[in-house]
């Protein structure tokens, strides 16, 4: 299994290894550049010290030598043209004397090409400087010995600032790298928590940070991706409910649709044999058991694609006959029916079956839901509204249990104690079908359903 790497250690590793770098590499600057200092300070003191010992009018006797090095640092040892050794401010071997006799005297440029010697335990940058001047003594050259340790002791002195500063500032950093890492892995992992609640099926949105960065516009993303996979899944779940209506309808529309027509066709004969008894009541039971049929026959289209032809329609005559089938229903309920009719024609294209079948079922429920209360009233009327036409159906009933309000138009959802809950699921696909949409809404004592459907153009009006 591969090893995880969270996304703080992404963070703080090169975090470490930049300013672990940066601070060696200035710490190395630094030590370069004091040690440069270092010896061109003791170059150029020492460049004095020589300019004075080869001026001086006076003997250079070892109490001269030992001041100057108390000045500079360095040891001094004064030679005569022969080589001997005349004063000096420490003892100097045979065999580090009989070198420096090889040496020829030069000027004092750079100590690092000067020979080194070793005196005990000390290691010196060593340099034959030839006198200009000549005393009792009889003085030729003075050697230099400068010792190497107080050089590199300058250099740390030199890198040991830097060095303090990096080691602060890398602390620093690395509380604030720290910091941020976890101000950024936090909410990484809420939305990782996130997309598995979404996996699980929980939907619900996730709080959005309060800083408006690229983590927001991720979380943004998150619950936009919820919120369309939670319709989505709502519309799976909703083509499986009529999936499972249409392979219920198809074994219960066979033997109810035999039993309208039995009863449609012995009120025909009926009627052919009892001339006497043909009033209204026979004609609304016929249409009544023809639109049953009907009914019947497109139930076993739900969930199916749309076969029907589509014709013009125009609305304000289309639901006026279907209010004279539900007339008489009113009337012996008591329920005033109001229908407010448009003084110019609007007309829509669909399939009349479909439409009567829609419209039919929200006039009998409102007929039904009008019984409820006291004063029923059942209020129709339509407009046009831009490209659309509005068809509103008002009840005066209680309206819809508060407990099935938000899935109304569900499959298998109702609050009636004998309801199935299929009409409303079925207007609401035969409005999809023709391109409208069907929504309800409780305004004072009335609840009201307004169907959404594309009007036909003037143009395609005027063409017929």
């Amino acid at each position: 299994m591969a090893l995880r790497w969270s996304l703080q250690w992404q963070l703080l590793i090169p975090m470490i290894i930049v300013l672990v770098l940066a601070i060696g590499l200035a710490s190395l600057a630094s030590a370069y550049l004091g040690i440069s200092s270092v010896r061109q300070l003791q170059l150029e003191q020492l460049r004095r010290a020589v300019t004075t010992l080869s001026e001086a009018q006076f003997p250079l006797t070892q109490p001269v030598l030992e001041s100057i090095r108390s000045l500079t640092g360095a040891e001094y040892a004064v030679l005569s043209e022969g080589g001997q050794v005349q004063s000096t401010t420490l003892p100097i071997p045979a065999d580090v004397l009989s070198q420096m006799r090889e040496q020829e005297p030069s000027a004092l440029d750079d100590l690092s090409q000067q020979p080194q010697v070793r005196l005990g335990e000390q290691r010196y940058f060593a340099a034959r400087i030839g006198l200009s001047r000549r005393g009792s003594e009889d003085a030729d050259s003075v050697l230099v010995l400068v010792p190497q340790v107080g050089s590199w002791s300058e250099a740390r002195q030199a890198a040991w600032p830097p060095l303090l500063a990096g080691s602060v500032a890398l602390v620093v950093s690395l509380v604030l790298t720290s910091g941020i890492a976890r101000r950024i892995v936090r909410p990484v992992l809420q939305l990782g928590g996130q997309a598995e609640r979404i996996a699980a099926g929980d939907f619900r949105p996730v709080p959005l940070p309060k800083l408006h960065d690229e983590i927001r516009d991720l979380s943004e993303s998150i619950n936009r991706m919820a919120a369309r996979l939670e319709a989505h899944t709502e519309q799976i779940r909703r083509s499986e409910r009529l999936q499972t209506l249409d392979l219920l309808s198809s074994g219960l529309a066979h033997q109810l649709r035999n039993g309208v027509m039995g009863a449609r066709m012995a009120i025909e004969l009926h009627q052919r044999e009892c001339p006497a008894a043909d009033g209204e009541s026979i004609r609304v039971s016929l249409s009544q058991l023809a639109l049953m049929e009907s009914y019947l026959q497109r139930f076993l289209t739900l969930g199916k694609s749309d076969s029907g032809k589509r014709t013009p329609i125009e609305i304000g005559g289309f639901l006026s006959d279907l209010l004279e089938l539900v007339r008489p229903a009113c009337r012996h309920a008591d329920i005033a029916l109001e229908f407010d009719r448009a003084a110019a024609p609007i007309e829509v294209e669909a399939d009349p079956e479909l439409l009567r079948q829609m419209l039919m079922n929200l006039l009998l429920n409102a007929v039904e839901a009008a019984r409820a209360g006291e004063a029923g009233r059942v209020c129709v009327h339509y407009e046009s509204e831009g490209r659309d036409v509005l068809v509103r159906i008002g009840d005066s009933g209680p309206g819809p249990n508060p407990a099935v309000q938000s899935s109304l138009f569900e499959p298998f959802v109702s609050d009636k104690p004998d309801g199935t809950g299929l009409g409303l699921a079925v207007a609401r696909q035969i409005a999809e079908r023709h391109g409208g949409t069907i929504d309800w809404s409780r305004q004072g004592d009335m609840t009201w359903f307004v169907v959404r459907l594309p009007m036909r153009s003037t143009s395609e009006q005027h063409l017929d």
